[in-house]
């Protein structure tokens, strides 16, 4: 099957590559030079001469994709290997080295500083405008090198600095070739699909509207011609020139996803917005309109709500720190349990970070762009419990507020409801949350309505359930609807190698609040390492920021650690991991615990006698006596 593929290249060398890399198929090719805005026009062009799909690269091929309605295929997408063998080269003209990309997270800053022994600086190019933003930028920075694509390049050498351009190899090209081909063959059968699409679309009472990354409308049906007026004969327009500002447009261009409320022309409008994606590309944006008349009352109080609550999960996978092979199977686990909807129970002692384990796997699913909410179950009462997560009617009892109150299973609507310590929760409400859970539909407190929910259920537990269950305390029934996918978190205590990276991650982010440089001896590591942290994760950044309180020095050494432990609740020597023989009489104990504490103070009596609870003259008498 022949395709008519554009190649629009930024600098002249990549269009003798792409000469040579296409051979005999030269014919289905179109292959010129350009960059930014000039490449736009050559793109548009190319789409008049009949090309269906234009290759490019970086920042340009970002310029393309914003001002023409063509598949692009960008060279850099998702492969960083050319950008790896720039920087590569670039470490031989010094180590301090300015890298310039069009998108973020690309590459692993930090991982390739440890390895190559290198400082990276980065500065995000994406428009042609920003080149006059990187001038600046560099004009007054101490860089042996710096690393980009041709406009880079050119300007770097210009302004006399050291300059590696970011080639594009043979292999890369010919992998964006094969890209190219896919895509232009999904492209026809997506037009032979068109008649299907238009007779569904022309056959549901709901109104549909759909864009494509251009922002142009490419799909409008009868309903919504007849129930907003702004898409009657909307097909090929700009949504931007058609569509008023409002909570619709934008989350039909920014966050393509989730349920909103608006008011149009006059009428209230419900929305379900859903991006439209294909082989893992996000392609537009499609929404599915009706009016609000058709649905309760109810519904439109909770997108309300959900809309003012803005609430979302903050930490990622990537963001959890650790290196023990238990630390990584946990995080391998996050990512499959995220591409399910199944509920997933999560153990874990106290401090040792379930509530940010549940973000992480909310926010790589596909319920990352809707709510996370949590709520811990301990200390509530079970009648506050139970208003907490179903809500209530205006006055369903005493105190209760005017307006009555959305429950956590409606703000979490489309997204993601956490339940710490989930074995708190009274019997008698365990098998109303088991009901909820298998019918998806939750009915508020002084309510007769019954309110669809759209939401998975991850919990956590310090506790073993199955004890619970097994004691009575603890539906069976609930446990197997809670208990689908399970996830322990080790200890700290199990985690030796990690604490030091955990103990200098905190330190450094408590140190910058104040404006230090703080770095842990080594001896001070190994006291960390050795204490059993009874209070895991949570107690390490209590005592990393009372350690940064109390520094007046760039190192922590090993009696600051100390002293910061003592302070700890058990926090005395004997639990540091250092064992004890505790045999003989009592008096021999007695002696042996004081010697310990004496020598772990390294002599220091004052701070024995108060570790022991003890005078400092009561001590002297006692180490007299035994000479």
């Amino acid at each position: 099957m022949n395709f008519k593929i554009g190649i629009i290249a930024p600098y002249r060398e990549l269009v003798i590559l792409a000469r040579n890399v296409v051979g005999d198929e030269i014919e289905n090719f179109l292959i010129t030079e350009g960059r930014f805005s000039q490449a736009v026009e050559r793109a548009k062009e190319l789409k008049e001469l009949g090309v269906e799909v234009i290759i490019s690269r970086g920042a340009t091929a970002m310029a393309i994709q914003k001002e023409v309605n063509l598949p692009i295929v960008d060279l850099q997408s998702g492969d960083s290997t050319d950008l790896l063998k720039a920087i590569l080269e670039a470490k031989q003209y010094g180590r301090k080295i300015l890298v310039t990309t069009h998108r973020n997270g690309l590459i692993n800053k930090h991982l390739l500083e440890k390895l190559l022994d290198i400082e990276i600086m980065l500065f995000y190019l994406q428009e042609e405008n920003n080149l006059q933003g990187l001038h600046h930028f560099i004009s007054g920075l101490n860089v042996d090198v710096i690393v980009g694509g041709a406009d880079t390049y050119e300007k770097a050498v210009s302004m006399g600095f050291k300059s590696v351009r970011v080639d594009c190899s043979k292999k890369t090209l010919e992998k964006g070739i094969t890209r190219a081909k896919l895509a232009a063959s999904v492209r026809r059968k997506q037009k032979l699909e068109v008649a299907k699409v238009l007779a569904v679309s022309e056959a549901v009472r709901e109104g549909i509207i759909a864009i494509n990354n251009n922002r142009e409308i490419t799909l409008t049906n009868p309903a919504i011609e007849q129930m907003v007026r702004y898409f009657a004969n909307a097909n090929g327009k700009n949504l931007e020139d058609i569509l008023p500002e409002g909570k619709l447009k934008e989350i039909l261009l920014k966050d393509k996803r989730g349920f909103i409320l608006e008011k149009l022309e006059g009428k209230e409008i419900i929305a379900n917005v859903r991006p439209i994606i294909f082989q893992g590309r996000e392609l537009g944006s499609v929404a599915m309109i009706s009016q609000l008349s058709d649905f309760r009352e109810g519904e439109r109080k909770i997108r309300k709500e959900l809309a003012k609550k803005g609430l979302a999960a903050k930490t990622n996978v990537m963001e959890i720190i650790g290196q023990e092979s238990i630390i990584e199977s946990v995080k391998l686990d996050l990512y499959r349990y995220a591409k399910t909807e199944l509920p997933v129970l999560i153990y874990g002692e106290t401090g040792t970070g379930k509530e940010m384990v549940a973000q992480s796997i909310h926010n790589a699913s596909n319920r990352r762009n809707g709510p996370f909410v949590a709520l811990n179950c301990g200390g509530l009462m079970g009648s506050l419990l139970e208003s907490e997560l179903f809500g209530y009617e205006q006055g369903a009892f005493t105190d209760a507020h005017k307006d009555g109150k959305l429950g956590l299973f409606e703000i979490a609507h489309g997204g993601t409801l956490f339940l710490d310590e989930i074995s708190e929760i009274p019997l008698e409400l365990q098998s109303r949350l088991l009901r909820v859970l298998e019918e998806k539909m939750i009915r508020p407190l002084g309510s007769s309505r019954m309110i669809p929910v759209d939401v998975r259920i991850i919990t956590a537990t310090n506790r073993d359930l199955k004890k619970e269950v097994k004691e009575g305390r603890f539906r069976k029934d609930l446990y197997y609807r809670l208990n689908v996918l399970e996830l322990t978190l080790p200890p700290l205590r199990k985690r030796q190698r990690d604490i030091p990276l955990l103990a200098q991650h905190f330190l450094h982010q408590y140190a910058s609040k104040d404006n230090k440089k703080l770095s842990l001896s080594s001896k001070a590591s190994a006291i960390l390492c050795q204490y059993q942290w009874p209070g895991n994760i949570r107690q390490l950044k209590n005592v990393m920021e009372r350690l940064v309180m109390l520094s007046n020095a760039n190192e922590i050494n090993e009696e600051l650690v100390k002293e910061a432990l003592m302070e700890e609740p058990g926090g005395d020597p004997l639990r540091t991991g250092i064992e004890v023989e505790f045999e003989g009489t009592l008096r021999e104990m007695e002696s042996k615990v004081i010697r310990y504490y004496l020598k772990y103070f390294g002599g220091n009596k004052s701070k024995t006698a108060e570790a022991l609870g003890i005078s400092r003259v009561h001590l002297s008498r006692r180490l007299k006596q035994e000479n």
